[in-house]
């Protein structure tokens, strides 16, 4: 259920570098604005998890393995293409 948020949260990353590439900034800058988006929603993520966690006790590590699922594998997969091109 949560491998979605994994994927938007490198999907993030991803946009946020080409937004700045797109607007001419320099890659250092794109990078630093991707990492700070992706970054964002890691963290907004794990907060919302671990309260959640606190107030239900519904063992939020299930679903927090089930976003690093997403996200590596997003990252395997774009990996992967991008050794293919």
């Amino acid at each position: 259920m949560h491998i979605p948020s994994g994927i938007v949260t490198v999907l993030a990353f991803l946009l946020g570098l080409s937004i700045a590439l797109c607007l001419g900034i320099s890659p250092i800058a794109g990078a630093i604005l991707g990492v700070g988006m992706g970054g964002a929603c890691l963290i907004a993520f794990m907060i919302y998890e671990i309260n959640e966690d606190r107030h239900l006790h519904d063992q939020a590590f299930v679903d927090i393995l089930g976003y690093l699922i997403g996200l590596y594998g997003t990252i395997v997969v774009l990996f992967t293409i991008s050794c293919i091109w």
